[in-house]
């Protein structure tokens, strides 16, 4: 990952609901953070971020976006799934997908 790059951290439901403080849900959602890479945490267990939103994508519901006060914060390996690379400014629309029958953003 590049310092002072952003991108898009997938993160695992039970990890995200723990970093929140958020209540368990029946269906897990999936969520994605949007975030400023600042470096490897020292003892390797993660990486320091600075969070610009977070996303909860939920199959039967709208989306939620969620707000927090701190924004620089580790995120350990283990919560992590994946992550996709924005560039040196964050995308507004960083997720580039669609739910099935929902129309492109471009038509």
């Amino acid at each position: 990952m590049k310092t002072r790059s952003y991108y898009v951290i997938w993160v695992k439901d039970q990890a995200a609901r723990a970093f929140l403080w958020a209540d368990a849900a029946e269906k897990p959602s999936r969520w994605a953070f949007l975030a400023e890479f600042l470096g490897y945490e020292e003892a390797g267990v993660g990486i320091w971020v600075r969070l610009v939103g977070i996303r909860e994508i939920k199959d039967d519901a709208d989306d939620v976006e969620w707000k927090i006060t701190q924004p620089e914060c580790l995120l350990f390996w283990n919560f992590i799934i994946t992550a996709r690379a924005l560039g040196e400014s964050p995308n507004t629309n960083p997720l580039g997908f669609r739910r099935p029958g929902e129309p492109a953003a471009n038509t």
